[in-house]
């Protein structure tokens, strides 16, 4: 008797645990959705972050169409976004995955993860930025993704005013990024 009495404590906080740890991951990152571009895959993931002021953090990532058939790991750029800018402009007028694969098809640059984070920035807010990208969707990316996580296989660039702030986030973390565009 004594032991059903002691197991049903035990149960009930396995229980308990089960559900927090369920919730602790679920809030860690949202799969939104997932489809194909060019041969390989965009994902959109809504990222919860301590850093930024809006909760609204989705992140657009393109795999390469080798990414599936193989287990090599993918050096990334990361694509910042001009004023105004939002990841639908990942396969709209910027269209980084197909003009990506155009260069990879003509042996000019090698396959790779693009990373758009949907956080349009103007000038005078790329350190925070910036520190955000290091601390929180660096890590992100690198935990999640088959990437060659070092400073040389890892840029950074961007349009419009994105561009200006991929420069300041290069130049402020050289230990990070190895090139701006």
């Amino acid at each position: 008797m004594l032991n059903r009495i002691s197991r049903r404590p035990v149960r009930l906080l396995l229980c308990i645990s089960a559900l927090l740890v369920s919730t602790v991951l679920h809030a860690q990152e949202t799969l939104i959705t997932e489809s194909g571009v060019l041969g390989g895959r965009k994902q959109l993931h809504r990222i919860p972050t301590s850093m930024l002021t809006s909760s609204n953090n989705i992140v657009a990532i393109y795999l390469p169409p080798e990414y599936e058939a193989s287990d090599q790991r993918y050096p990334v750029v990361y694509l910042l976004n001009g004023a105004g800018g939002s990841y639908e402009h990942f396969t709209s007028w910027t269209n980084g995955p197909r003009k990506a694969s155009d260069l990879i098809l003509a042996g000019r640059i090698q396959p790779m993860i693009l990373v758009i984070p949907t956080r349009p920035w103007g000038s005078g807010h790329h350190l925070e930025f910036t520190d955000y990208l290091v601390q929180e969707l660096i890590p992100f990316v690198d935990t999640h993704y088959r990437t060659i996580a070092d400073r040389s296989s890892r840029g950074i660039g961007g349009w419009s005013l994105g561009g200006g702030n991929a420069l300041g986030s290069v130049l402020a973390r050289a230990d990070v990024f190895s090139a701006a565009a």
